[in-house]
């Protein structure tokens, strides 16, 4: 994993960590019976939540070797496939976003809404 200087963490590690925000402060949360991919991403993931437990130091994020990358997209393809569940059990939203992968919006005179993706990085 390449991490160029201390301060800006590793891509993995970066699509790991979004991931890892969306299932802690949102699907654990919300989604009654929700089940933790893995129970080591909380340490590994944590950027900066001292309160939600230990975690890997900042400049030590690029000589993580595991999980291998098949296994992050996989551990966000869980979380995506459950935040679709969650935003269709809000009412009255499609269960995803129009394109997960680029703004889709619509303007009238009245009104102006538009989707962004959560933090799809492909």
């Amino acid at each position: 994993m390449v991490q160029p200087t201390l301060d800006v963490s590793p891509p993995k590690w970066h699509l790991a960590h979004t991931t890892w925000f969306w299932e802690t402060f949102l699907l654990k949360q919300f989604q009654p019976g929700y089940a933790v991919f893995h129970p080591d991403y909380a340490f590994l993931f944590n950027s900066y939540y001292n309160s939600l437990g230990s975690r890997v130091n900042r400049a030590d994020r690029g000589t993580l070797s595991r999980p291998p990358l098949a296994d992050v997209y996989r551990y966000r393809a869980y979380v995506d496939e459950h935040m679709a569940m969650l935003l269709a059990g809000l009412g009255g939203l499609p269960p995803r976003p129009p394109s997960w992968s680029s703004w889709a919006c619509t303007t009238s005179s009245s009104t102006r809404s538009c989707w962004q993706p959560i933090l799809n990085i492909s």
